[in-house]
């Protein structure tokens, strides 16, 4: 019987105090807790409940102060009443939906813009590209990368590869980025270089989802932005300029392979080697 009352609305303290009651008729609050297990003050606090919902009534008796159970259909009664109220507020909730869909939407298209200082706020930017639901774009300076986040980076790499995440990154020719490159398959990492004396760029961009994070680890400081419209138009940004890279990334992997010296980027300074 028990679980049936608590179908329907009742708690399980709630349903032994009431079958209680019905079971021994008029009674003490100290009576009825002991029937229904519980401790007095608790008894106490459930039956002004069931009071307030008109299904026990107080009575006085010889002068002590005793509770009765109503009917057993006041049940039905509350439960119509509950259900009215319902009702009610379901159709104050239609009323109301309009304007505070327009609130929401107006929340939920706005874009957030962030800052980020100092290394560990560079990092947390990483972190959060590791929650990408699709593949990385990147702008990648792989010196700084290298000189600035160290162990990190490596870190980084191997976490983004296990959470199956992969990343297309243009990247100025550099000799860790031309590492990057040759591991990059085993990391998820697909690499096209670009001539450092023309391409060159210190800050790493990371477009994903709707976000675009800008790192620049030279100054040590970042932006976070998340916007579908910024996101898409820079996405399609990216395809353009990752289509055009292809003859320069070949044009250095031909030079390469040929022992030709060819133009290098360390810590912002350009300089010529072969690296046959």
């Amino acid at each position: 019987m028990n679980n049936k009352l608590e179908e329907l609305g009742f708690n399980k303290k709630e349903a032994r105090v009431y079958m209680a009651l019905l079971e021994s008729g008029p009674a003490p609050v100290s009576k009825i807790a002991r029937l229904a297990k519980i401790n007095r003050t608790t008894g106490y606090d459930i039956l002004e409940r069931l009071v307030g919902k008109k299904l026990v009534r107080p009575s006085k008796k010889s002068g002590k102060i005793v509770y009765i159970a109503e009917n057993p259909e006041n049940i039905q009664k509350l439960l119509e009443e509950e259900a009215n109220n319902y009702l009610r507020m379901s159709k104050k909730a239609c009323e109301l939906l309009p304007n505070l869909k327009s609130l929401y939407l107006e929340i939920e298209n706005k874009p957030i813009v962030k800052f980020y200082e100092g290394l560990e706020g560079l990092k947390s930017l990483y972190e959060d590209s590791l929650t990408s639901s699709e593949e990385i774009r990147s702008y990648t300076s792989t010196t700084d990368l290298n000189e600035v986040l160290g162990k990190y980076a490596e870190d980084y790499f191997s976490r983004r590869s296990s959470k199956n995440i992969s990343i297309r990154s243009i990247v100025p020719v550099a000799e860790y980025g031309i590492k990057l490159k040759r591991n990059g398959p085993k990391l998820k990492r697909y690499v096209k270089l670009v001539p450092s004396d023309r391409f060159g760029f210190s800050p790493e961009i990371y477009i994903y989802d709707n976000k675009l994070t800008v790192m620049s680890l030279r100054e040590r400081f970042g932006v976070y932005i998340e916007s579908k419209e910024i996101s898409e138009a820079l996405k399609k940004s990216y395809e353009l300029a990752w289509e055009q890279a292809d003859k320069y990334d070949r044009k250095i992997e031909e030079d390469i392979k040929a022992g030709k010296e060819i133009t290098l980027t360390k810590n912002g300074k350009l300089y010529k080697k072969s690296l046959q």
